[in-house]
């Protein structure tokens, strides 16, 4: 048997058949270097290409036919998947065909497509080829498209050669031609974590003198060592001969000499140009062979270093240098030298001192040239700049502070209790009389000075600001505090802030506040809470008590022509919120009238308002959303006023209008719960509101005009003919209970005749849902098509968007579904018998049964329509037997399908076991009966006679036109003819 592997029209076959042919492609497929070599030097000249021989045969064996082919080469790292590294096209449409005779080929590949520097040749290396027919194309478009063959074929001496390549070139004598150049180099390390190769050049040992390394002694004409320098470790000396240059830093190391000139030669040390000889160390200047450390070098009269002639007297002084020196006298540091002066801690301590004497000097600290600080005569102290003060400043006069200047106190230090104070004033008063005056402890005041005649924007007598910088939380930021308290004495009047505004003269005022806050938010940060003035609550911790506890005090007003005790001007949300810290719902979260405060008005619940007394509206009450709630008494209107409202107004124990107009509009709702209603006016209920009429008696004096709304009759009996009589067509009549389902009733009095009335939509909206509408009226109306007339009852049904009548299969009308069976009125678990049922179902269209349930069929069901299960809904049927089918197909009732077992499935034809579908212990199977070989248990097609079937026991036959040509057991295979 020979296993063959495709990988399109053109294939290698591999295996006994073909062994020679298999052996002479791998020989052909060896690949070569061509190319002129030259015998008389001893290196191994190589050309650019590999020369590549093969034998190309079709997938069935045989030699293709003679031609020129489109084919392609590439070389890979990987012997499957992997990128090409190298590519080679030779098309027929650009004369690059390779000729293939008797099957035979040869190319030299590189020959186009030049390999360049983009393969490594020290990895292993794999050659794919693909052949795409002789058609003149361009490659993506010849055919057969067929892929690259494989497997791959891996080149193994081939990396050598070239490799060999890149240590001598060959000689040019061409005019205006280089030789090529040679490089060594190792391969890359690709890896996240390896390294590249080494490059060692060494000599052999020797009995003798080992030989040198000698690197361009000849002809070069330099020598480049690139990187971070030249490290050898041989000891030994470093011989240069002719100039050196350095560039970079030469360090000398070891304990030997570091620069030793040869015999009798100088060492001469020149800086070029405008550079400089610098002697510099951190620990010591020079050594100069001798002990003598008091030995200074000068630069002579012969341009050479030499003992210094000159002595420095000890006594020279910073005056001396002064009275010396040009004017004015600057000393200019260098860089990283500081001056410092250090005062000694001596018995009797030394003093700085900067004495100015005279008029006219000064002393001055300049930034720039910019004095920032000057001190001059008279004790005159002029900053200029910021004045930082991380300490206690303390001024014995006065401090002028240039305009828009800051003055900072710095304290960085941790407050854990008490305060810590930017600015801090302290006032003492101890007078030797009574001293009925006004002291203050620190006072600051803004004056437009007399005579000006400028617009100023703002005066602002005291102002302060505290401001976060840093990342940390300041739990109270506080712009403005104040602490007021005794400690003995009596005060008649305790103010934790006072503030008077005057108004004097005949000057006019626009606006005047005895106290003004205003809040501005502009940032990118959220702020929880913002208040304009927040009151604490008073805390009595002392002995005494407080009689009167007031957060906010309005004394009467009565100066103005308009006088409030508090305006609060409309705000986006509610203009005045009490008790917003909790849910109160007493009166002592309310508001209080009079000074006796026996009148109230509060929050009794949730959107509830509430007062425990009377409530008197002189023009009108409107409530526009919400309820209003009347515990006890009557809730009158008096005259001809009207009550209107567009929220709910439910529970009413009496109302009487007796006259006026009833209005509801907007999308409230009316309800009069147990309590009578009496309207003697017009009834109007508009927009989408519902009008409810409880179980008290309700007299209608007027119309009842209902437009586009919903008029609920919880079972009262309505005094007036016209309360359901005038219902416009297409009006909704409304139930009590909460959803609209099975067992609803409506009964509906209906007098005016030829009405047309629709049912509400249910709350659950799921198809099969059924009221049940009587006419309890004397006038017949319509409902769904269906005429419904006085003392008459019909059913509908919910299909899922609308109300449908039932009907029968005869299309005859069933004035009423209890006519059927009790138990047809809700099919929730109903059990049907053996007699049969018939439903419309609940798209009205084909007869059926709705079930909203689980159902149990007893005996033999028909269903003439499909049977349709909601999403998730499930079909039970009897496992049944062999005999006795579970499922079966129209008359056929031997066959079918049987429940054989857990997780097992029986299939029957003509009673008999064909077929059994299992997944016993998670392992699925479909078994099928043994057969013959004249009818095999498997058979394909209408051809019975020819298929798979079980000889015996752990045997498998094949059968074609009814006779045996191969059997299969667990250790053979024989075939038959």
């Amino acid at each position: 048997m020979l296993k063959r592997e495709k990988t399109g029209k053109f294939g290698l076959l591999v295996g006994k058949a073909l062994a020679v042919a298999s052996v002479l492609l791998i020989v052909l497929s060896s690949l070569f270097f061509v190319g002129q070599q030259k015998t008389e030097v001893a290196q191994a000249a190589t050309t650019d290409t590999l020369n590549f021989q093969g034998r190309l045969l079709a997938a069935a064996g045989n030699l293709v036919d003679d031609g020129i082919y489109n084919m392609e080469f590439s070389i890979y790292y990987v012997s499957s998947g992997g990128s090409a590294v190298w590519t080679e096209d030779r098309l027929v449409t650009n004369t690059q065909g390779v000729t293939i005779k008797n099957g035979y080929f040869s190319v030299n590949l590189g020959e186009y497509d030049n390999f360049g520097g983009s393969i490594n040749w020290g990895n292993d290396l794999y050659l794919g080829m693909t052949v795409r027919g002789t058609s003149n194309c361009a490659w993506g478009a010849c055919t057969p498209a067929d892929s690259e063959m494989t497997p791959r074929l891996k080149l193994t001496s081939v990396p050598y050669a070239f490799k060999a390549g890149n240590v001598g070139s060959n000689d040019t004598n061409s005019a205006s031609t280089d030789s090529k150049d040679v490089s060594i180099t190792t391969g890359n390390a690709a890896g996240s974590t390896s390294n590249s190769g080494d490059i060692t050049i060494d000599v052999g040992t020797a009995t003798q003198t080992a030989g040198t390394i000698s690197i361009g002694t000849a002809n070069t004409s330099g020598v480049t060592i690139g990187r971070t320098g030249v490290t050898t470790t041989n000891s030994g000396n470093l011989l240069v001969v002719g100039t050196s240059t350095l560039q970079g830093t030469a360090t000398f190391s070891g304990v030997g000499t570091d620069i030793t000139t040869g015999t009798n030669e100088d060492l001469t040390l020149l800086a070029n140009g405008t550079g400089q000889i610098i002697l510099n160390d951190t620990t010591q200047i020079a050594t100069l062979g001798s002990a003598d450390t008091d030995t200074l070098l000068c630069r002579n009269s012969s341009n050479q270093f030499a003992t210094c002639t000159s002595t420095f007297d000890s006594s020279v002084t910073l005056q001396d240098a002064y009275t010396n020196s040009s004017s004015p006298a600057t000393i200019t540091t260098s860089d990283n030298k500081n001056i410092v002066f250090s005062l000694a801690d001596t018995t009797t301590d030394a003093d700085f001192i900067v004495d100015i004497l005279g008029t006219g000097n000064t002393f001055e600290i300049r930034d720039g040239g910019t004095a920032v600080l000057t001190v001059a005569d008279g004790a005159a102290v002029d900053i200029t700049g910021t004045l930082d003060v991380s300490g206690r400043a303390a001024f014995g006069a006065n401090a002028s502070i240039a305009s828009d200047s800051i003055v900072n106190v710095n304290q960085d230090s941790t407050v854990t209790s008490g305060f810590d104070y930017g600015v801090r004033g302290q006032l003492q008063v101890n007078p030797g009389s009574a001293s009925t005056g006004t002291h203050v402890g620190i006072a600051a005041s803004a004056v437009s000075k007399s005579g000006n005649s400028q617009n100023i924007g703002a005066l602002a007598g005291l102002s302060g600001s505290a401001r976060t910088e840093g990342t940390g939380t300041v739990t109270d930021l506080q712009g403005f505090y104040s602490l007021t308290y005794t400690l003995s004495g009596n005060a008649t009047n305790l103010y934790g802030y006072h503030s008077d505004a005057l108004v004097l003269g005949s000057t006019s005022v626009t606006n005047i506040y005895g106290f003004h806050s205003g809040i501005t938010h502009n940032s990118s940060g959220n702020t929880t809470n913002a208040y304009g003035a927040y009151i604490d609550t008073a805390t009595d911790v002392g002995s005494g008590s407080i009689t009167n506890n007031y957060g906010i005090l309005v004394a009467p007003q009565t100066a103005g022509t308009n006088d409030y005790g508090i305006r609060v001007d409309a705000a986006d949300t509610q203009t005045l919120w009490l008790s917003g810290n909790a849910d109160n719902t007493t009166a002592a979260a309310g508001i209080a009238f009079g000074a006796s405060r026996d009148t109230n008005l509060y929050r009794s619940a949730a959107n509830t308002l509430r007062t425990d007394d009377s409530l008197i509206v002189g023009t009108g009450l409107q409530v526009v959303t919400g309820d209003v709630s009347i515990s006890a008494g009557a809730l009158n209107t008096n005259g001809t006023q009207r009550l209107s409202n567009a929220g709910a107004l439910s529970n009413i124990t009496g109302y009487s209008q007796s006259s006026g107009n009833f209005l509801q509009s907007g999308a409230g709702t009316f309800g009069t719960g147990t309590g009578a209603v009496s309207l003697n006016g017009a009834t109007s209920v508009t927009g989408s509101n519902t009008f409810t009429v409880g179980t008290g008696l309700s007299t209608f004096g007027g119309s009842v005009t209902i437009t586009g709304s919903q008029f609920t009759n919880q079972g009262s009996t309505l005094n007036s003919a016209q309360a359901v009589a005038d219902l416009p067509s297409g009006g909704n009549i409304g139930t009590a209970a909460a959803t609209v389902d099975v067992n609803t009733t409506f009964d509906i009095n209906q007098t005016t005749a030829s009405q047309t009335i629709t049912l509400p939509t249910p709350t659950d909206t799921t198809s099969g849902r059924i009221v049940y509408v009587n006419n309890v009226g004397s006038a017949s109306f319509t409902m769904y098509g269906s005429v419904i007339s006085a003392g008459k009852s019909n059913a509908f049904i919910w299909n899922g968007s609308t109300w449908v009548t039932t009907v029968s299969l005869s299309g005859s009308v069933v004035n009423a579904i209890g006519t059927i069976d009790s138990q047809t009125k809700s099919a929730d678990g109903a059990v049907i018998s053996t007699s049969a049922i018939y439903l419309q179902t609940a798209d009205a269209t084909y007869p059926g049964l709705v079930s909203t349930g689980t159902q149990t069929f007893a005996g033999n069901k028909t269903f003439n329509g499909d049977v349709t299960l909601a999403s998730g809904a499930q079909l039970f049927i009897d496992d049944g037997d062999v005999s006795n089918l579970g499922l079966a197909f129209g008359t056929d009732t031997n066959t079918g399908l049987y429940n054989l077992g857990t997780d097992q499935i029986g299939l029957v034809a003509g009673g008999t076991t064909v077929a059994v579908v299992s997944n016993l212990s998670g392992n699925p199977q479909f078994m099928i009966s043994d057969g013959t070989n004249s009818y095999p248990g498997l058979a394909f097609g209408s051809d019975e006679d020819t298929g798979i079937y079980s000889v015996a026991a752990n045997e498998l036959g094949i059968t074609v036109g009814g006779s045996n040509i191969l059997t299969a057991s667990a250790s053979s295979i024989s075939f038959n003819g």
